[in-house]
Parts: C-alpha cells; sequence; structure tokens
C-alpha cells in the first residue's frame, strides 16, 4: 500500500470515528439531558456540557495516538464528572459510552505495539471505567440515605405546648401529657427549664427575644419525662399573638428512632468508606504488580522499538495505579486534584525514562482543580 493509500485510509477513519463519536454524543444528550427537567436541567446543564465535550475530546486524542490515550485516566475522569449529576442513570450512561468508545478506540486508534499490549490497554480502561462507577455510585448512595434521613419525618404524634414570655406552660395538648407523664394541671404549673434539659432559666430570656424576632426556628433538645426518661426532640418554635398577648408555640417530637437510624448510617458510611479505601489500595498494588511484570519483560527484549513499546505500556499503568493511590490518600473518595496529580505524574514519567535533570527540566503551568 502507498503513502497517499494509508493516508487515505487513514484519514477514512479518522472520519467515521468522529461520526461514530457524534452519534454517541447524540445518544448521551437523549438520555441524560432528557432526564433532568425543569430546575435540574438549567442547574446540571454545564456539568453535561462538560461531559459531552470531555468524551468527544478524548475519543478524537484515541484516534491519533498509538495505543490510545483512552487506554487509561482520561475516561475515568468522565465517570467521576458524571458522579455530580443527580441521578444513578446518568453514572451509569457515562460509564457505558466510556466503555464503547474504549472498544471503538481499539478497532480504530492506529496501531503502535504488539495485540496484546493493546488489549491489556483496553482491558485495563474497562475495568478502571466500572470499579470507579461502582464504588462512585455505592458512596453516593449512602450519603444519600443519610441526608434524607435528617430530614425524615417519623410517625408520633407531635407534643404542642404554648409558652409565656415568661417560660410558664400556658396550654398543653393530650399528647403532651401522654409522653410526658404529667396531667395537664401539672405541665401548666411548670416552666420549660423544667423538662428542656438545655434551657435554663438565665438562657430563656435570649431565646424568647430569637424567637420573637425571628417568627420561630427549629432546634434539637433533650426532654426529661416525670419518671425521669430522656429522649431527643425536635422543637419547632412559632411566635404567635392571641388575645393581644404574646406565645411561643413550640410543636415537640420525638426523634429517638431517627437519630438511632442516623448513628447506623453514619456507621454504615464510615465502614463504607473504609471499604473503599481498601479496594483503592489493593487496585493500586495489583496494578504495581502488572507493572512489575513489564519490568520483567521488557528486561529480555533486545530490540530498541519494542522495548520502548513496553515502557510506554508501563506509564499508562503507573498513571492509572497513581489515580487509584490519590484517591486512597485522599479525604474525598470520588474526586482527585488534577493539578497535583499532574506533578507526580510528571515526576514518575521522568523516573521512568530516567532523563537526567541535569540536561532537562520540566516545569507544569496547571491549576489546581478538582475532577
Amino acid at each position: 500500500m502507498t503513502t497517499q493509500q494509508q493516508l487515505n485510509t487513514r484519514n477514512l477513519f479518522i472520519f467515521v470515528g468522529v461520526l461514530l463519536a457524534v452519534g454517541f454524543l447524540v445518544i448521551w444528550r437523549i438520555v441524560v439531558v432528557t432526564a433532568a427537567k425543569g430546575s435540574e436541567e438549567k442547574e446540571y446543564g454545564p456539568t453535561v456540557v462538560l461531559a459531552i465535550f470531555l468524551a468527544g475530546g478524548i475519543f478524537l486524542l484515541d484516534l491519533l495516538a498509538p495505543l490510545g490515550v483512552a487506554g487509561a485516566v482520561p475516561y475515568v475522569a468522565l465517570v467521576l464528572v458524571s458522579l455530580s449529576l443527580p441521578h444513578r442513570k446518568h453514572t451509569l450512561a457515562a460509564a457505558t459510552l466510556a466503555s464503547v468508545l474504549t472498544v471503538l478506540g481499539f478497532f480504530l486508534s492506529p496501531a503502535g505495539g504488539t495485540l496484546w499490549v493493546v488489549l491489556a490497554n483496553r482491558g485495563l480502561a474497562l475495568f478502571a471505567i466500572w470499579v470507579t462507577a461502582t464504588l462512585g455510585l455505592l458512596h453516593k448512595q449512602a450519603e444519600q440515605a443519610l441526608r434524607f434521613t435528617q430530614v425524615a419525618v417519623d410517625h408520633y404524634s407531635d407534643l404542642a405546648l404554648w409558652m409565656t414570655p415568661d417560660a410558664r406552660f400556658f396550654y398543653v395538648n393530650d399528647a403532651a401529657c401522654r409522653v410526658l407523664g404529667y396531667s395537664r394541671e401539672e405541665l401548666t404549673s411548670m416552666k420549660v427549664p423544667d423538662i428542656n434539659l438545655d434551657i435554663s432559666e438565665e438562657t430563656w430570656p435570649k431565646i424568647w427575644s430569637k424567637i420573637k424576632q425571628n417568627g420561630g426556628f427549629t432546634l434539637e433538645a433533650r426532654v426529661r419525662t416525670k419518671d425521669g426518661r430522656i429522649f431527643p426532640a425536635e422543637v419547632k418554635t412559632n411566635y404567635v399573638v392571641f388575645q393581644g398577648k404574646e406565645y411561643n408555640c413550640s410543636l415537640v417530637r420525638d426523634i429517638t428512632e431517627r437519630k438511632r437510624a442516623e448513628e447506623q448510617i453514619k456507621t454504615s458510611l464510615r465502614e463504607k468508606e473504609v471499604l473503599l479505601q481498601e479496594v483503592h489500595h489493593r487496585v493500586k498494588n495489583n496494578l504495581q504488580v502488572i507493572v512489575s511484570l513489564l519490568n520483567l519483560q521488557a528486561a529480555r527484549v533486545t530490540d530498541r522499538q519494542t522495548r520502548e513499546m513496553f515502557t510506554e505500556s508501563r506509564s499508562r499503568v503507573r498513571a492509572i495505579a497513581l489515580m487509584h493511590e490519590t484517591l486512597y490518600q485522599s479525604k474525598d473518595l470520588s474526586r482527585i486534584d488534577f493539578g497535583e496529580y499532574s506533578h507526580t505524574l510528571a515526576a514518575n514519567m521522568f523516573a521512568s525514562y530516567g532523563v537526567d535533570p541535569e540536561v532537562i527540566s520540566w516545569r507544569i503551568n496547571v491549576e489546581n482543580g478538582f475532577l
């Protein structure tokens, strides 16, 4: 095949690849953006646009680079971006799109090495894409469960208590008498500090002033019953003027079960974070083993071009391992600091290729930003 024919074939592949990329991006637009309705579409629109350009840009680079840059970190970044979108199917759509483009890149990218090296790159890319999507969704699900539990409404009859400016109870409903264990006569002869352990005679004037100024607010308190039982409560205060007199009408709700559920979810979330860190750590270790195997194999190769292919594959695997190491060491397991990552990656590349710092120096101009 002549040089001109090779060039024409190359251009044809690029043209077909661009058409396929545009087609899949249209599917992405239909699946993701259409799912975000009303205000959500406006709120998450920029993220969707970023994901579209990110996917298209990575795929175009993949068509031009031997072994394909899609075989490493970039498509994982696409999945990480999708985790900020509101629904689970957004992340699954991003992971599916990234997987399809990775497979397409295998057929359309220019050959830059032996078949098994190319397959290894693509396999590692698919592995990293779905591991990141799965772990990210688990972490996101735990966070959402905690958030929803914090605002959940339990099913107990609310306690209604009316108080005068001097903290005396003016009126209480039957639920208040039943839960607190006092009769209505007993409660109307008592003051707020008698049952609320977080309020005293000294702090009440300040609280009353805040209620009057703001029209009411919500707080949590520890409430003591007649038999000495103490339970956590959510108190919604309301400033009321009735027949020319000022009152505070408070609705008190026992949130013991909610607090217990919150603690269980927090414990579960901490366990999942530890699990995520351990998974990132083990993935990094496994990738380091692959690097060692590539080093052993490269040591037996005498051909310079073949050795360079091993070096490039090793660098790509190290790039993935570095991402998992960064996530393992980070408090935020869903994103990485790209500025810090870039500096570490560059340093590793120089060490990998044995560059003499006395001959060549490097400088990176990258702003810190999380992906």
